[in-house]
């Protein structure tokens, strides 16, 4: 096995953050869009929470990507899963949320690269093939050679600007 490092952002959903985010981008970027499973539930009767929870995160890595040339990847995660009552419900929706994403993307730079599932989490149900699954779906993502850009080097956006203006 290949060991990995990863570094961990949490934005946190502010608007402090939002404005400073470019910084914390790298060339091998996967972003883990969180959000409370309770939205979902938002969704169905009404798509517009969809943008103020995790569209406006799907843009700013677009934007991101479509800049600099980096394949970056997104995969959604809702958390706090253990409050829907009804799974069958909570699956349903993460498809339909999944959807709107795709539906987003298709109108967004196309370098972007979505995981083609919504993962769940839950605090109070955590269980070692949860996490085994988790760890794995994320090293996947991160070393997985036809979704890497070029080495292995990790190196902030911001530096790439600069030595795109330098060269």
């Amino acid at each position: 096995k290949k060991s990995i490092k990863i570094r961990l952002v949490d934005m946190g959903g502010h608007q402090e953050y939002y404005a400073c985010s470019s910084l914390f981008f790298s060339t091998s970027g996967l972003f883990l869009i969180c959000f409370d499973s309770l939205l979902l539930k938002k969704l169905e009767n009404n798509g517009n929470d969809y943008y103020g929870t995790v569209g406006t995160f799907v843009d700013l890595v677009s934007q991101t990507s479509s800049m600099s040339g980096m394949k970056l990847k997104i995969a959604l995660v809702a958390t706090k899963t253990e409050a829907s009552k009804q799974p069958q419900n909570l699956k349903e929706s993460c498809k339909k949320l999944l959807e709107m994403t795709k539906d987003h993307l298709g109108t967004l730079s196309p370098e972007l690269f979505l995981l083609n599932e919504v993962i769940t989490t839950s605090s109070q149900e955590v269980t070692s093939e949860i996490l085994e699954n988790l760890r794995t779906k994320i090293a996947t993502l991160c070393s997985d050679g036809k979704l890497k850009e070029g080495s292995e080097e990790m190196r902030p956006f911001s530096w790439h600007k600069f030595l795109d203006a330098a060269s």
